[in-house]
């Protein structure tokens, strides 16, 4: 291949990657809201939790069963998914939570566009972990006809876990009270 025939190539190849970069940008600035949106109704940031720790040991609950529903809007123990342990050490340290699950989010009278499920763990029946609360599911069947679930997964953290027995929990709820599902699912939890 002559040079000049190389030449013409990259142009071809790298030119329209160039205007894609120097194209005018729908953000505003680093914060990652879009220009359109006004700066009044934007979330401030909230600063992320960081830490670390020595995890050594295990604990799990799984689920095998399905179609095991909600509708409450507040919180409530998903079924079988508890793990009790005992921290060791002389300090408070991290524990980390694993949870996956499939998981269907239903359309209703209550929510026509489709139903969003909301995921947290609950150490000691108190301290919910980091994030607070996720969503895991929301509009599961776009084409309304009830098939279909998915799998999903998130980690939650908790800091300061003073040594001793201890218990946590994933809890689940609706945002609209219209039916959400739980299939099988999956708990780990790893501490000291």
């Amino acid at each position: 291949m002559r040079r000049s025939q190389f030449l013409t190539i990259m142009a071809v190849l790298l030119v329209p990657g160039m205007l894609v970069l120097l194209a005018p940008r729908a953000w505003a600035d680093s914060s990652g809201v879009p220009a359109e949106v006004p700066s009044d109704t934007a979330e401030a940031p909230v600063p992320a939790l960081t830490g670390a720790c020595t995890v050594t040991k295990i604990k799990f609950s799984t689920g095998e069963n399905t179609t095991l529903p909600t509708t409450s809007t507040t919180f409530v123990a998903m079924p079988n998914m508890s793990v009790a342990f005992t921290m060791g050490g002389l300090v408070p340290s991290c524990v980390k939570v694993e949870f996956s699950a499939y998981v269907f989010a239903s359309t209703s009278a209550l929510a026509p566009s489709g139903e969003l499920m909301f995921v947290r763990a609950r150490l000691d029946g108190v301290t919910v972990g980091s994030p607070s609360e996720v969503q895991l599911d929301g509009d599961s069947d776009e084409d309304g006809d009830g098939k279909w679930a998915r799998s999903h997964a998130f980690n939650f953290a908790f800091t300061n876990v003073t040594p001793g027995l201890h218990t946590i929990t994933i809890q689940w709820r609706t945002l609209s009270g219209g039916s959400v599902f739980v299939h099988r699912r999956s708990m780990f939890v790893h501490y000291r």
